[in-house]
């Protein structure tokens, strides 16, 4: 039986997190045997949207529609993959996994925490990213019962590093640059 999947990310946008969004498609979409996968796209920012209608698009547009039909039947999602900021994570399905970037600092915010929390498990881009939900520690007073707390994050965080895009033909751009590899 396969499992009922959404992710919710900026699919279709022109942006870090929408081409992640899609890496997490591609690989879900090589294992259509195993799972019956249904989209949410979000915005992202004031980013432009994707423009080619390839079959890929094609793809998307279809798993959105049905998406829509699937919750509209009333019917559950068993997992849900959320690739966006922590901030924006909810729980959507029986199994919840946060994928964000994270943030390069040594310290979270206290609300990624608390969403970082509400997820089954959390996937960030790099080993620092990582350092960052697993090191930060916050401790307290309740504000009601004045007895002493502690926020961490309390589920497991893993790392998929950030997919590298390979085209088969690209345009040239004319540079003339001095040495074979060049790093922006």
């Amino acid at each position: 039986m396969r499992k009922n999947i959404v992710v919710r990310a900026p699919v279709l946008t022109r942006s870090g997190y929408g081409e992640h969004g899609r890496f997490v498609l591609r690989a879900l979409r090589e294992r259509e045997d195993l799972f019956e996968i249904f989209v949410f796209p979000t915005n992202w920012g004031q980013t432009g949207w994707i423009a080619e209608n390839d079959e890929e698009r094609e793809w998307i547009d279809h798993r959105i529609a049905a998406a829509v039909s699937h919750q509209q039947s009333g019917a559950q999602f068993d997992v849900s993959i959320q690739v966006t900021i922590p901030n924006e994570w909810e729980r959507l399905a029986t199994y919840n996994v946060g994928v964000t970037a994270g943030i390069e600092t040594t310290k979270l915010a206290p609300i990624w925490l608390e969403k970082a929390n509400m997820m089954d498990r959390v996937v960030t881009i790099s080993e620092h990213s990582k350092k960052g939900f697993v090191d930060t520690i916050y401790d307290g007073k309740n504000g009601e019962t004045g007895q002493p707390m502690t926020l961490k994050c309390e589920v497991p965080v893993g790392i998929m590093h950030y997919p590298v895009k390979t085209y088969d033909t690209l345009p040239k751009l004319g540079l003339d640059l001095e040495y074979d590899f060049n790093f922006l």
